[in-house]
């Protein structure tokens, strides 16, 4: 089944004669629905390379500083209140709160969990347009980047941890 699938703002069109995903980056599909988790999901999760689309890592995971871990848990992206967050990844919203369970500082946030059991923290946001429970695909918007917790100046705080899930023991650089 052949179908036309334009990836991010339209820049990657697979399937319609478009430009094709390069080799190394390609995953056969075998899916034979379009549907959730089909070939469109996962297509579209190999196009999404931020959860802030346009905006570079300022402050990123690992360095050094008064943060409480003593090192900066996550990887923040620098970008204009209102700026859109999406989801990295398909995956199941765990919290969308103010506070969350992981701190206060992290202002009005949501933590959604991968099938693969990794979860990711979307912080300091202004709006949340995602809720505990619902299922998201990659791409979906979770929010808009804001100045809520313990900030500088509006970014999105975007951290990465694993089971179980503790501040600072159990971060990782964030990766999908």
């Amino acid at each position: 089944m052949t179908f036309c699938l334009p990836l991010l703002f339209g820049a990657l069109q697979l399937g319609c004669g478009g430009p094709e995903l390069p080799e190394a980056e390609s995953t056969p599909c075998l899916a034979d629905s379009e549907g959730e988790g089909g070939c469109q999901e996962e297509l579209l999760a190999q196009a999404v390379s931020s959860p802030a689309p346009g905006y570079r890592i300022t402050t990123p995971f690992g360095k050094p500083g008064s943060w409480a871990a003593g090192y900066h848990t996550g990887d923040d992206y620098a970008s204009p209140t209102g700026t859109k967050v999406i989801a990295i990844t398909g995956a199941r919203v765990i919290e969308a709160a103010y506070p969350t369970s992981w701190g206060a500082a992290y202002g009005r946030a949501a933590v959604i969990e991968a099938a693969n059991g990794r979860r990711y923290l979307y912080a300091h946001l202004s709006r949340l347009d995602v809720s505990a429970g619902q299922t998201l695909s990659a791409g979906r918007q979770i929010g808009l980047v804001g100045t809520t917790g313990n900030v500088t100046g509006p970014h999105l705080h975007f951290e990465m941890r694993v089971s179980p899930y503790r501040y600072g023991t159990d971060s990782r650089k964030p990766t999908w």
